[in-house]
């Protein structure tokens, strides 16, 4: 297995002859390969830098490489933090998880933001992008300073959102089914930025 890189690499391909002086051409050569996308699975509590973190729900654990092909699951009874920038594929937290964010940008290249848990971010911006329709889906209540939607497909909002600073529309219709709310807080008010080019909202904005 080769790890996924993002960048060119060579390949080498072997054969072996008993023939004297045999010569081999290749004419053409199909490579074929399968993205890897892990999915993490919380073992205890701590941050995303910390070894708590399997492949499997109860598990061998180690330090995960995140990164934009991976998907994190805080599992129920966990508390999880993030201290910085974050690119993944995506987000699940349990009934009875919870999910601090932080300060960075948490960018999300899949399809869905699961929240049945607690999720929330200080100072920072969850960022919802890439093709496709886009879900926030769970029981739970997202209580998030920056929403930026850049995704052409569009995004969902199917669970409880407050929104302490600025819902960013960049790019398709943010459709607010469950009650997304611009909360006014004693350092701020949150607010809709300004639509332009492709960018709606609809439904239960409040």
């Amino acid at each position: 297995p080769v790890a996924l890189t993002g960048e060119r690499m060579d390949l080498r391909i072997r054969f072996r002859t008993t023939a004297v002086n045999e010569e081999i051409y290749f004419d053409r050569v199909r490579v074929r390969g399968t993205l890897c996308q892990p999915v993490y699975f919380s073992n205890g509590s701590g941050s995303l830098a910390d070894p708590i973190w399997s492949q499997f729900r109860d598990g061998s654990t180690s330090v995960p490489a995140f990164d934009r092909n991976a998907s994190l699951v805080v599992q129920s009874g966990h508390s999880i933090v993030n201290t910085g920038a974050l690119q993944l594929m995506g987000i699940v937290v349990e009934d009875g998880a919870e999910l601090a964010l932080g300060d960075g940008e948490v960018v999300v290249h899949g399809e869905s933001v699961k929240a049945d848990g607690p999720l929330s971010s200080g100072q920072g911006s969850l960022v919802l992008t890439g093709a496709g329709a886009k879900r926030i889906e769970g029981g739970g209540l997202l209580d998030l300073y920056d929403l930026t939607v850049d995704a052409p497909g569009g995004v969902t909002a199917l669970a409880r959102t407050d929104i302490r600073g600025t819902l960013w529309i960049d790019d398709g219709v943010f459709t607010a089914v469950e009650r997304v709310r611009l909360r006014s807080t004693a350092s701020g008010t949150g607010r809709l930025a300004p639509l332009y080019n492709d960018a709606d909202y609809a439904g239960n904005l409040v």
